[in-house]
């Protein structure tokens, strides 16, 4: 199971960096909500399979260069 996202997290850092998730068959980004979510999502099982330079690598990204400042309408009903 560790190889299978090492292999997937090393597509998503080579085509998709940064971005909400990647389309692996145009190897392109997309955006989502524009927060790295896949980035985010794969912290902890990361930091749980003992991956710590890909983890320190990702947290790095999202302490530093990650911007968060995202605009919703929202409407309460």
């Amino acid at each position: 199971m560790q190889k299978a996202f090492e292999h997937a997290w090393q597509g998503y850092r080579k085509y998709a960096w940064g971005w909400d998730e990647l389309e692996p068959l145009s190897k392109n980004g997309h955006k989502w909500f524009g927060l790295g979510l896949t980035l985010v999502d794969s912290l902890d099982t990361m930091y749980l399979m003992g991956l710590m330079e890909p983890f320190e690598e990702a947290t790095r990204y999202a302490c530093l260069d990650m911007f968060v400042g995202v605009v919703v309408d929202a409407y309460l009903v």
